[in-house]
């Protein structure tokens, strides 16, 4: 583990040597701090290197010194915070090229106080210290942030700083009374697969509570699946039925989905879609706001063709494979259309609650129906109370059912 701020450059840290003389006794003592020529010249994780200037190549043997290090971020959970009296400062002394002589170590430092909020304000956090993504998609619920301790006590917005990393939605918002705000994040599919600091910025909400910390997130290479069906029918010299286009994740960017006809690797390259032809110019884009499509084909009079392939394209095509790579057609003779086709549409009695209204139906042959439900009286108002409710209830009148 690191200081994060020195990690990312946000922060800087510096360090001053002082040497220390005390002259006299009593009353009368005397100290002197001189300050010794020297900078960091190394950051690394929890470590800093002060090297001596050129001009003091060595220090006083059993002489006193005062190290001061500074630029160093304070805590950015509460945990820490309460902790940080609980926290191990050691010291050590030697040359670079040999390493050190003796170091002095601190355990239990107890002269480092607890630290708190701001008066006025709470602190700000997130809900895991890690989060982890999949690069070139969106995770679901990834990142949640919430105060320390109790339901937020003013509204809160926070986002993102940088391009790199992104939620879904743009900004967490929480409103006042909520126990915490949360969305999911992704990441684009070229981004490499390691721990990130993310930085975020609190929009709204500054006067009550702290900045957000750096957010630690590690990004994997996890795969996404597109779903689609592996075989499908089609009417002969009529459509294909529709071709439902879903994926298991959404897309940082985006990704797309046609079909293409299947020419076999054989010497001859023997076309494996005679009759059977893609809808012209038709692509599916899964994306933010779009997690669905649909394509199809045209089928001619005669099918000798068996198949057609599914094309996989888009910024984040890499991260994501097919459910299915080829789709299976069958043509078959168009059914007799019925004048007055039977339509049965019923509740599922198991099924449905009070609440909930449950209703099933068919389509005729290979056709498709939609269900709409509408209320009898589009003018009414609903019951605003469970008293309202038992009140109709009671005025119900069997075998008067529409009787409105």
């Amino acid at each position: 583990m690191g200081v994060s701020g020195w990690m990312d450059g946000t922060a800087t840290a510096s360090a001053a040597l002082k040497l220390v003389t005390t002259t006299g006794t009593g009353t009368a003592a005397k100290t002197t701090k001189t300050a010794v020529k020297g900078a960091v010249s190394q950051v690394s994780g929890c470590n800093v290197v002060f090297a001596l200037d050129t001009t003091a190549t060595k220090l006083a043997e059993g002489s006193s010194y005062e190290f001061t290090l500074s630029g160093v971020p304070t805590t950015e959970s509460a945990v820490g915070g309460a902790a940080m009296m609980l926290g191990s400062v050691g010291l050590s002394v030697g040359k670079v090229a040999t390493g050190g002589f003796g170091y002095s170590s601190a355990q239990l430092f107890n002269a480092l106080a607890a630290q708190a909020a701001p008066t006025g304000k709470d602190l700000l956090e997130f809900s895991t210290a890690v989060a982890t993504v999949s690069r070139g998609t969106y995770t679901k619920g990834a990142v949640c942030i919430q105060p320390a301790s109790g339901n937020f006590k003013a509204a809160v917005s926070a986002s993102v700083q940088g391009t790199a990393f992104k939620t879904f939605p743009a900004s967490l918002s929480a409103k006042m009374g909520a126990a915490s705000a949360c969305a999911d994040m992704g990441t684009g599919s070229g981004t490499q697969m390691s721990t990130h600091c993310v930085r975020w910025s609190v929009v709204n909400g500054t006067a009550s509570y702290t900045a957000l910390p750096t957010q630690m997130v590690t990004v994997n290479g996890a795969l996404a699946t597109v779903t689609v069906p592996d075989k499908v029918t089609c009417s002969l010299g009529g459509s294909s039925v529709p071709i439902v286009v879903t994926s298991s994740a959404v897309p940082f960017s985006d990704v797309k989905v046609s079909l293409t006809t299947s020419i076999a690797d054989d010497e001859k390259k023997t076309d494996n879609s005679v009759g059977i032809t893609p809808n012209a110019g038709e692509v599916v884009t899964l994306k933010v706001g779009e997690s669905t499509g649909t394509l199809g084909f045209k089928c001619a009079a005669t099918v000798t063709g068996k198949e057609l392939k599914y094309k996989l394209d888009g910024t984040d095509k890499a991260v994501f494979s097919l459910s299915a790579t080829t789709i299976a057609v069958t043509a078959q003779k168009a059914g007799t259309k019925p004048a007055t086709p039977a339509m049965p549409l019923a509740m599922v009695a198991d099924k449905s609650t009070a609440s909930s209204t449950v209703v099933e139906g068919t389509c005729p042959g290979m056709g498709a129906s939609w269900i709409q439900l509408a209320p009898r009286n589009l003018n009414a108002a609903p019951m605003a109370s469970a008293a309202d409710v038992r009140a109709a209830a009671g005025k119900f009148v069997a075998g008067a059912e529409g009787a409105y």
